[in-house]
């Protein structure tokens, strides 16, 4: 599954629940891991992407119709598990907690 963005080589999803991310695995074909990082951690590399860069660019786009994500984020102020809409926002900080280029 390509779509224009050459082939998809990591993923990442709830450390929680193996059993998820066994399945994900199984139909993307690739492994899907747990973040290597803390929830403290990705959230403060979320923060650092959100900013806008030195030359004056944003440092991570958001598409419009990513409204849940834009909805979550207006909205964030604590990470507490299992409580509230947080779902596309943990999504990305998965993402961030295990991307190695994040740093």
């Amino acid at each position: 599954m390509t779509n224009g963005y050459g082939q998809l080589t990591d993923a990442f999803a709830d450390p929680s629940d193996p059993e998820k991310r066994a399945v994900l695995s199984e139909i993307l074909g690739i492994e899907v891991k747990a973040p290597r990082r803390s929830v403290e951690v990705g959230q403060e590399l979320v923060r650092r992407w959100l900013k806008v860069r030195p030359d004056g660019l944003p440092g991570l786009l958001i598409h419009h119709r990513c409204k849940e994500l834009i909805s979550e984020l207006k909205g964030y102020m604590v990470h507490e598990p299992g409580k509230g809409r947080h779902h596309a926002l943990d999504a990305l900080r998965y993402f961030f907690a295990g991307w190695i280029g994040a740093d």
